[in-house]
């Protein structure tokens, strides 16, 4: 679907409400691979808003590694991520911004460089579900 602000066709753009205002969120969707883990939210609790404070570490925090991850295909990796989110619902979003675009956020999958970013479904409950994702290539 092209119809969203800004359509970039190897990527999933989240449009995310915070604030009142609607920050750009984008997923890489060609060439990944993909898991799921329930674990608490990596440091402070659940508030709307960009954190940007907050840091993720695959192996550190969550205890994952590049052989938990399932090739997918770009539409299976879309697929992936829509049948996790609910419209409307509360998510949490790591995610890395380089300041070129100061609105939109990149970098949710394992970085070499920076923090990993993931996606988090069902934040307020007391098993939150990450969405993680790493590039095919990618070993740690």
């Amino acid at each position: 679907d092209q119809q969203c602000a800004q359509p970039n066709s190897t990527h999933v753009t989240l449009q995310l409400s915070i604030g009142g205002q609607v920050q750009r969120l984008v997923a890489s969707v060609d060439g990944i691979a993909v898991t799921t883990v329930k674990a608490p939210l990596v440091g402070e609790p659940y508030a709307e808003g960009w954190h940007l404070d907050q840091v993720l570490d695959y192996p550190t925090d969550l205890g994952v590694h590049s052989g938990d991850f399932s090739a997918v295909t770009m539409d299976q990796a879309v697929d992936f991520i829509c049948s996790k989110l609910e419209l409307g619902a509360p998510v949490s979003v790591y995610a890395y911004s380089d300041g070129t675009k100061p609105s939109s956020a990149h970098q949710i999958h394992r970085n070499d460089k920076y923090p990993d970013g993931a996606i988090v479904a069902n934040p307020t409950s007391a098993s939150p579900t990450y969405l993680l994702f790493r590039y095919s290539d990618q070993v740690f």
